[in-house]
């Protein structure tokens, strides 16, 4: 991790303690819940039950703010047309919140640049782990050595596993693939994890940043 990350902030606390979270829901108790968790993991918390006026803050003070949290449907404005504003105007993480599991929905805020998709009853654990995406964003937007590099080889993996599911092999006895060249290459097991989860949830959001530019 950066030293940046380990250091200090200006009134004393060390990342991720301070966070800076603007949450977003028109449900006034499932806000109140969310604040909660927030504020149990030290973050610092700015809630509204307005899309319109979240925006309105992220554009007078979007430096302010390093990450949001919204729901999916709201009244005056629905998430996702939130989601898209944040992305092309402000670049800021968001994830988005909501008690609806379809796949269509959630794959619907994927596309859009949604960091991750939280199901409501939201847990603390989940709340605890939302400074990666801050810290993802800002060591790939620094440039720092390797983090792209890393970025375009995942992406370049996901491809060539084309989105099948690995068989299970041997424990002792691994599938190996041979190439035109003679060489051999053991096939590796793939193991789904949280970290896993979250690498292709950023290398989505990066293809879909790209298609993005190149439509303007």
């Amino acid at each position: 991790m950066s030293d940046d990350y380990e250091t200090p902030s200006p009134d004393g606390t060390q990342f991720p303690d301070g966070l800076r979270v603007l949450a977003v829901d028109d449900n006034i108790v499932c806000l109140k819940i969310l604040v909660t968790l927030l504020e149990q993991c030290r973050y610092k918390v700015t809630a509204t039950t307005k899309a319109c006026e979240a925006l309105e803050m992220l554009r007078e003070n979007r430096e302010n703010f390093d990450i949001v949290i919204t729901d999916v449907k709201m009244p005056d404005m629905d998430g996702f047309t939130l989601l898209k504003i944040i992305g092309l105007e402000m670049d800021i993480p968001v994830i988005m919140t909501s008690v609806n599991d379809d796949r269509s929905t959630v794959l619907k805020g994927i596309r859009h640049g949604a960091r991750d998709y939280l199901l409501k009853p939201v847990r603390v654990l989940e709340i605890k782990n939302i400074w990666q995406h801050v810290v993802r964003k800002n060591l790939f937007d620094s440039g720092k050595p390797g983090v792209k590099e890393e970025k375009a080889m995942e992406m370049e993996k996901s491809k060539e596993k084309g989105g099948g599911e690995e068989e299970e092999e041997e424990e002792d006895h691994p599938k190996e693939h041979s190439f035109e060249d003679g060489s051999v290459r053991k096939k590796q097991r793939l193991n789904w994890t949280s970290e896993l989860h979250i690498k292709f949830l950023n290398a989505i959001h990066q293809l879909e940043t790209a298609d993005s530019r190149c439509l303007i």
